[in-house]
C-alpha cells in the first residue's frame, strides 16, 4: 500500500469514527432531553403563552425571531450569508415542484402552531410545506406540515434535539436537518410506532426525494455543497 492511500485510509477512518462520536452524542442529548427540558444558550426565559404573546408585541422585540417551545422562550440567531442562500435554493426547488397541487411551501418567518398534548407550541421553521391550507386571513399556520426543514446555524443543538424531538410529538411526519459545516442532510421519517429513526437517513451527494411531498427531489450537492 502506498503511502497516500494509508494517508487517505486513515482520514477516511477518522471522519467515520468523529461521525459515530457525534451520533452517540446526539442520542444522549436527545434521551436528556425527553426528560428534562435541554439547556440551550438560546433560552431567554421561562414564561406563560400569554406572556409570550405579549412579549413578542412589545416593540423591542417586534422584529426578533422568537420561538415557544414547552413554555421556554427560545431566541433564534440572526442567520449567516451561507445560510440564507440554502434557504432559498430549498425555497426555490420546493415551490416549483409544488406548483399545480394543493400543497405549497412556507419560510421563516412564518409563524407554526403544533399543539402536543393539549399545549401550545409556537415555532420557525425555515421552510415548511403544508397541503390544503384554508387559512388565508390567518397571521400563523395551524395545520401540521407535510415537511419541515431546519437548516443548522448557532443554536444548532436546538435544531438537533429538543426541535427534533418535538417535531415527533407533534407527528411531522417528515424533517431534514440540513448541515452546512458537515455539507449533509439528514432526513427523519416517522415510522410505524410514529418515531423518527435514532440515526435518520444521511446524505452528503447524489438526491434526496421527500418522502411526504414526492413531487420534490434535489441534489444534495447543489444545497449544501460538495467535500
Amino acid at each position: 500500500m502506498s503511502a497516500e492511500s494509508h494517508f487517505n485510509g486513515r482520514r477516511n477512518r477518522n471522519r467515520r469514527n468523529l461521525i459515530i462520536q457525534k451520533a452517540k452524542r446526539l442520542k444522549t442529548l436527545r434521551k436528556q432531553a425527553l426528560i428534562s427540558q435541554f439547556e440551550s444558550s438560546n433560552v431567554y426565559a421561562r414564561m406563560t403563552l400569554a406572556n409570550f404573546e405579549h412579549f413578542r408585541e412589545q416593540r423591542t422585540n417586534e422584529d426578533k425571531r422568537l420561538e415557544f417551545i414547552d413554555d421556554f422562550v427560545y431566541m433564534t440567531p440572526s442567520p449567516s450569508i451561507k445560510h440564507q442562500r440554502i434557504s432559498r435554493e430549498l425555497l426555490t426547488g420546493l415551490n416549483l415542484a409544488l406548483k399545480h397541487t394543493a400543497c405549497e411551501v412556507f419560510d421563516a418567518p412564518t409563524d407554526l402552531v403544533l399543539k402536543v398534548n393539549n399545549e401550545t407550541n409556537i415555532v420557525i421553521p425555515d421552510l415548511f410545506v403544508v397541503c390544503n391550507l384554508d387559512e388565508d386571513d390567518a397571521n400563523r399556520v395551524t395545520k401540521t406540515p407535510k415537511l419541515i426543514i431546519e437548516i443548522l446555524s448557532k443554536n444548532r443543538k436546538d435544531d438537533e434535539v429538543t426541535k427534533l424531538i418535538k417535531y415527533q410529538q407533534a407527528q411531522v411526519p417528515e424533517y431534514w436537518i440540513v448541515d452546512p459545516e458537515d455539507m449533509k442532510i439528514t432526513q427523519y421519517i416517522l415510522n410505524s410506532t410514529g418515531k423518527y429513526p435514532p440515526d435518520g437517513n444521511v446524505y452528503h451527494d447524489g438526491t434526496i426525494t421527500s418522502d411526504h411531498v414526492p413531487s420534490y427531489t434535489a441534489s444534495v450537492t447543489e444545497i449544501v455543497g460538495s467535500r
